[in-house]
């Protein structure tokens, strides 16, 4: 017997490896991003893995998390951006019930991308401020919504390139 095969049997095996791909990437794409929450509790460096909640800092695929409820302990609001790293979402939710406000550093002109969307604060949440000081972020979209004030000091860079959108009472300075 010939070692080619037949071109019916060639089709079936292309179909099926199509099919096959395609389940994969649909499978891919339902995929939900994590959730990797601040607790800073060794230090108040991003890449310290223990600074983050089970010790799961965020990856490309992720939100970075930095919430204002208080089942997380948080010991340090205070964050430094020492290296450049990408997360899917960056959310800061307010001022942690404990801990007061979140402040964010770029240590070494260090960016963090943000593929998605940024968002600072959110409807119905207590008066809060999250300052920016010398923080360089690149982001998609950038929403500041509720009664959220961000204070970008010291040359922080704020850069989209989608939207910027600002809601209820909320302060870009």
């Amino acid at each position: 017997e010939s070692f080619f095969l037949r071109p019916a049997r060639v089709l079936t095996i292309l179909l099926s490896a199509i099919a096959a791909l395609a389940a994969l990437n649909l499978t891919a794409g339902t995929a939900r991003a994590l959730e990797a929450i601040w607790q800073g509790t060794f230090s108040e460096f991003w890449t310290n893995d223990f600074n983050w909640f089970g010790a799961s800092p965020p990856v490309p695929a992720d939100k970075a998390s930095f919430d204002d409820s208080a089942v997380v302990a948080v010991l340090r609001p205070a964050i430094i951006l020492d290296a450049n790293r990408t997360v899917l979402e960056f959310v800061v939710r307010g001022n942690h019930a404990i801990a007061g406000a979140y402040s964010f550093t770029s240590f070494n002109n260090a960016v963090l991308t943000v593929t998605e969307q940024t968002t600072f604060g959110f409807s119905g949440s207590s008066t809060s401020t999250t300052t920016l000081d010398g923080f360089r972020l690149n982001t998609d979209r950038l929403f500041v919504q509720g009664p959220m004030t961000v204070d970008m000091t010291g040359g922080a860079v704020v850069t989209t390139t989608s939207d910027l959108e600002m809601f209820d009472t909320s302060v870009l300075n």
